[in-house]
């Protein structure tokens, strides 16, 4: 009884941190600032492109930052339900594609599957023990402010854009 007790109080003050950081955080990041350090940890620990869009504009969702209980012994494994919670999210988007692709990679990596591709730097993330050097270059690009408008134009991540230049190619040889 008392260890369900110290394990619910846990729970409750790690959601209560989660929540103050977050808006915290939101409060002070200027508009058009990069991610800085708060981007690193972000990118590396919660998903490969958050730090990338924080750079963007785009915000973090509290169910993201309840990720970061993940990294808490014991009560752990109750950072896993936020994940799974988004990448459900992104299954009713994106089917079963986008359900594994969230679990495993990163949510909006699930959820942005329809628009683009997934980066090379992205897949070794799932090897073991390697993927933790593509975790820290993603906190470093996140770092550095680079944008995800950026990587999509020098990957080539826009899904469809390269089928389109190859049927203007098509059509020009007829």
């Amino acid at each position: 009884m008392v260890r369900k007790k110290v394990v619910v109080g846990v729970l409750v003050t790690l959601l209560t941190l989660s929540l103050a950081t977050s808006s915290v955080f939101a409060a002070t990041k200027k508009a058009g600032s990069k991610a800085g350090i708060e981007g690193f940890f972000n990118s590396c620990i919660l998903g490969p492109r958050i730090g990338i869009e924080m750079n963007d504009g785009q915000s973090v969702s509290t169910m993201e930052y309840l990720q970061y209980i993940s990294l808490v012994p014991v009560v752990g494994i109750v950072g896993v339900i936020p994940r799974v919670i988004l990448a459900a999210e992104a299954g009713n988007k994106n089917g079963v594609k986008g359900f594994l692709t969230g679990c495993f990679i990163g949510p909006r990596v699930g959820m942005e599957l329809d628009s683009r591709k997934i980066r090379v730097v992205e897949w070794v993330r799932l090897v073991p023990i390697v993927g933790i050097v593509p975790a820290v270059i993603n906190g470093v690009e996140a770092y550095q402010g680079k944008t995800m408008k950026e990587i999509e134009a020098t990957e080539n991540l826009k899904k469809g854009s390269r089928g389109k230049k190859r049927r203007k190619r098509r059509k020009r040889k007829k």
